[in-house]
């Protein structure tokens, strides 16, 4: 498993709903100990004037700070997202005394003009059951929507409101692929019922991928993520949403992932006119090309010995293939290293997953392959795979 995953959904949220934001009083004052006496503060250091520093220090850095830059997300920023954030009211199954129950559960999502439409985006775990109540606007106010479609493998959703826009403003969108590392973020949800948070961060890392699914090249970010907040957005300092609120590591602190804008989009349009997403599909698992992997692919056979001596390199190596996929026709097997598709290298298994992500269906790719000590090109044309619903995979934890 590849320790760069992030393991658990940030849930949508508690079965409790909190009527009121605001905290309740404590139910008595605080008493504080007498001030302790004769403290003497430490003699203060020798004052050194400006002119009397040495000719060698060199001048301050001119870049602004991180300080400097978080400063920039004032309140009018936070309140115009604020009023394009929603928290999405649903149903799930829980089982209660042994039966089956529905529950109240809790999401975020916000408000994306694509072309004409105004459509509400959260996340497909948000709204899995396929039972979406209502959405509490800003203000309070609750106002019916309908689900239009979701993706579990992209884990977005769409949702439209009933009648037409009862006055949200769009959030506007920004670039996620120009995030740097250090980046001012926040983010807007509802953890645990408190409604309309927000949370301020940094963009910590980049290019994280999720197991079993297309959610590929996510916003790491130590703002806070927590169950109440998927579906919400990931905002920069512009008050432009990046990303879409997601996860959280499972066991980690101040570790919360988001699903990059610009990757989302295609997505949303095609849910927006179809009801589902279409992906390409492979049929091959692959892995980074590390020491354990080839040492544990010699191991079972599948690698000569001197590929166990193989240093960390660019491309991917195959772990397995699905029987009957495209990849399995196409004759790729379980060692295969990948190294360039239709002549382009691959820097990693990150970079050819999101390769075939951004790939059509009923393309034809060409795999340069090294097998053994034999290099070939394979050939594969990519099946769809289509996302509309439907049970998550089982490495996807539920709420």
């Amino acid at each position: 498993m590849i320790n760069n995953t992030p393991q658990r959904l940030a849930a949508a949220g508690a079965a409790i709903i909190v009527a009121n934001s605001q905290l309740p009083a404590p139910s008595h004052a605080l008493s504080f100990p007498p001030p302790l006496e004769g403290l003497r503060l430490p003699s203060m250091p020798t004052v050194v004037m400006a002119d009397q520093l040495p000719d060698s220090v060199s001048e301050p850095l001119s870049a602004p700070t991180l300080v400097a830059m978080g400063e920039r997300i004032t309140p009018d920023v936070i309140e115009q997202v604020v009023r394009s954030t929603v928290e999405v009211n649903g149903l799930e199954r829980e089982v209660l005394n042994g039966k089956e129950v529905w529950a109240p559960s809790i999401g975020a999502g916000f408000l994306l003009a694509v072309g004409d439409q105004q459509l509400i985006i959260t996340n497909a775990h948000v709204v899995k059951d396929g039972k979406v109540v209502d959405v509490t606007l800003a203000d309070g106010s609750s106002v019916p929507v309908d689900l239009i479609g979701y993706d579990v493998l992209s884990d977005l959703a769409v949702l439209r409101f009933r009648g037409g826009n009862p006055g949200v403003p769009s959030a506007p969108v920004g670039n996620s692929s120009a995030l740097r590392l250090g980046d001012p973020v926040f983010t807007v949800g509802h953890p645990g019922g408190l409604r309309n948070s927000v949370s301020l961060g940094i963009v910590s890392g980049l290019g994280r991928n999720a197991p079993g699914k297309n959610i590929l090249d996510l916003i790491q970010t130590d703002a806070a993520i927590n169950p109440g907040n998927s579906g919400g957005p990931l905002v920069n300092e512009k008050g432009e949403v990046v990303g879409i609120s997601a996860m959280t590591w499972d066991g980690g602190d101040n570790l919360g992932f988001a699903i990059p804008i610009t990757h989302a989009l295609p997505i949303i349009k095609q849910i927006a006119t179809k009801g589902y997403a279409s992906h390409a599909y492979l049929g091959a698992n692959v892995s980074e090309i590390t020491h354990f992997a080839l040492s544990e692919l010699n191991r079972n056979g599948l690698l000569p010995d001197w590929a166990s001596e193989m240093r960390p390199q660019k491309g991917a190596v195959v772990v397995n293939v699905v029987p009957n996929s495209p990849a399995s026709v196409a004759g790729l097997l379980s060692g295969d290293i990948i190294k360039r598709v239709d002549g382009i290298e691959i820097g990693g298994d990150s970079a050819f997953r999101t390769t075939i992500a951004g790939s059509n269906p009923g393309t034809t790719v060409t795999l340069e392959v090294l097998r053994r000590e034999q290099r070939m090109n394979i050939k594969v044309t990519l099946k769809e795979r289509r996302s509309g619903g439907g049970p998550f995979l089982a490495t996807i934890p539920t709420r």
